[in-house]
């Protein structure tokens, strides 16, 4: 019986599913890998925290989160590049949830970075190139935190401080500011 009322899908049966994608993720035959990723890319964030995060996180050892960031390291180049590519785009929607202080998200996507850092001791220059691209795509976006405008020389009171209604306060500084551990 299911939580939804004999609607939906019993536990054992989701946690069968998400063995049978988590091994679709190591297949010997590429296109079964390949395949496997872009269903991944199909869930919502949200369904990806909740459902595919059922079986563990990037570090737990055969889950589906943990075999989609190790084809980032894939032998063959078109699951290695759709891989590194999605895993980025999650990071960057990760890193926003686990600024809002998911903790469910945090223990489950955190370490992603730790993957893509240790990707340069492969030391294959495609792979240099992708990191690059990820790294300021997704990682340390150029528009991320949003920036606060700059005051022009009119917009201060002649002894280098702002106008006292252009200051920002503690709270808008707090929306703007993160802590990392």
């Amino acid at each position: 019986m299911t939580n939804a009322g004999r609607v939906g899908i019993p536990d054992d049966e989701q946690m069968k599913l998400l063995r049978y994608l988590a091994d679709a993720l190591l297949d010997t035959d590429e296109k079964v890998r390949l395949n496997a990723i872009k269903a991944i890319e199909e869930f919502p964030f949200k369904h990806i925290i909740s459902r595919l995060g059922r079986a563990g996180g990037v570090s737990d050892q055969g889950s589906v989160l943990a075999n989609l960031v190790g084809r980032t390291r894939d032998q063959k180049a078109p699951v290695r590049i759709e891989a590194i590519t999605y895993v980025a785009k999650l990071w960057g929607v990760a890193f926003g949830a686990i600024a809002g202080g998911s903790e469910q998200t945090a223990e489950l996507l955190g370490d992603i970075p730790s993957y893509y850092l240790n990707l340069f001791y492969v030391n294959d220059p495609e792979i240099f190139r992708l990191l690059d691209r990820a790294i300021f795509e997704s990682f340390l976006p150029l528009t991320y935190p949003p920036k606060s405008r700059q005051p022009s020389g009119e917009e201060f009171n002649g002894v280098g401080e702002p106008h006292e209604q252009d200051k920002l306060s503690e709270a808008d500084m707090d929306k703007h500011s993160f802590v990392y551990h």
